[in-house]
């Protein structure tokens, strides 16, 4: 069976890095971990209230797990729970201060609720680019990319 190129590279000074269309591997992340929050996230992106506890319970005994904190947040944002979404926000970027969805959504909090545009600048990058803030890093999700620009582009809109 033939397999399919996922993963493209630009000769691109503004995309240095390659970008992946497939699942990335994590290897802080356990299997079971894995199929449960790629169960859970089709949930999320319905806005589905029934996986609120199922998420509650596996940021509560996995709080290594960024994404499932991510998660957890987006759909508190879509139930209109701001302010349990603000509190995760905050223990997310404390414990993962790094995680991009992280950064970004507090990017967004910053410009949309504080007009706040300086710190969120600082926050994603003088530049906003995103190979400013991962300078080591040589492979980026589809999903990174269009959440950081996303994320950039509601910045300077917000001007």
């Amino acid at each position: 069976m033939p397999r399919y190129k996922t993963r493209f590279t630009y000769n691109h000074p503004l995309i240095p890095y390659a970008v992946e269309h497939d699942t990335m591997e994590d290897a802080s992340v356990t299997e079971e971990e894995a199929e449960l929050m790629n169960a859970l996230y089709p949930e999320v992106l319905a806005g589905n209230p029934k996986a609120i506890k199922p998420l509650e319970e596996l940021v509560r005994t996995c709080p290594h797990l960024p994404r499932a904190q991510n998660h957890l947040y987006t759909l508190y944002m879509m139930r209109g729970k701001r302010r349990k979404a603000r509190g995760l926000l905050r223990e997310l970027r404390k414990n993962h201060p790094d995680y991009l969805f992280g950064i970004t959504n507090e990017s967004n909090l910053l410009v949309q609720e504080k007009k706040d545009t300086a710190a969120a600048r600082r926050l994603m990058g003088e530049r906003l680019l995103l190979q400013d803030l991962y300078p080591e890093r040589k492979v980026f999700h589809v999903s990174e990319v269009m959440n950081y620009y996303q994320s950039a582009v509601l910045l300077l809109l917000e001007k």
